[in-house]
């Protein structure tokens, strides 16, 4: 009989700091040095990708990542930090990754009831030494999740009902503003 799976770190779990050539940032638990770099090298490099989720401003990608825990479906969010005013922004507030990073970070360590909702476990984020380089946001995938954009699209070209008649939008819509209005409250 096979051992039960390591459970995942959670945010109350402190980060591991790393730096592997150029590349820093920190991970989510205590992660081995190999699978750590290995976990860094598939995120940095989109080739790596099983699936596209968004090409636009930012990229959103799959990969799949061996972890300290298991093998995990991870989603990657690449922000890119060129232009001028994005890199003074990075400088002075730290990067949009780093920001989610944050932000994930506690919402988990609230927890749901605290904090309204769940959010995809934060795996890690990843950091180019480069002033103009990219930042990953790296979280654990949730399969059949859909983002709200999506809906919020489907919204505004009057396709909601058609597109997704099992979601009532105007009460999704309503909800969302209602957990924004948290986030903002509790800063």
């Amino acid at each position: 009989m096979s051992e039960p799976p390591t459970p995942p770190p959670t945010a109350a779990e402190p980060p591991t700091a790393f730096a592997l050539g150029p590349w820093w940032g920190e991970a989510a638990g205590d992660w081995p040095a190999d699978l750590l770099r290995r976990a860094v090298e598939r995120v940095v490099d989109p080739a790596h990708a099983t699936k596209t989720l968004h090409w636009g401003r930012n990229y959103l990608y799959l990969v799949h990542l061996d972890t300290p825990a298991g093998p995990v479906p991870a989603a990657v969010k690449q922000f890119r930090n060129d232009g001028p005013g994005r890199r003074l922004r990075r400088r002075l507030g730290g990067s949009k990754a780093e920001r989610s990073w944050r932000a994930a970070r506690a919402l988990l360590a609230a927890g749901p009831e605290r904090a309204g909702f769940a959010t995809p476990e934060p795996l890690l984020l990843v950091e180019s030494e480069r002033p103009d380089g990219p930042s990953y946001f790296v979280t654990r995938h949730l399969d059949g999740v859909t983002e709200a954009r999506y809906l919020l699209r489907a919204v505004n070209a009057g396709r909601a009902a058609e597109e997704y008649p099992e979601v009532d939008a105007a009460a999704f819509l309503a909800a969302l503003g209602r957990a924004a209005r948290r986030l903002h409250d509790a800063g």
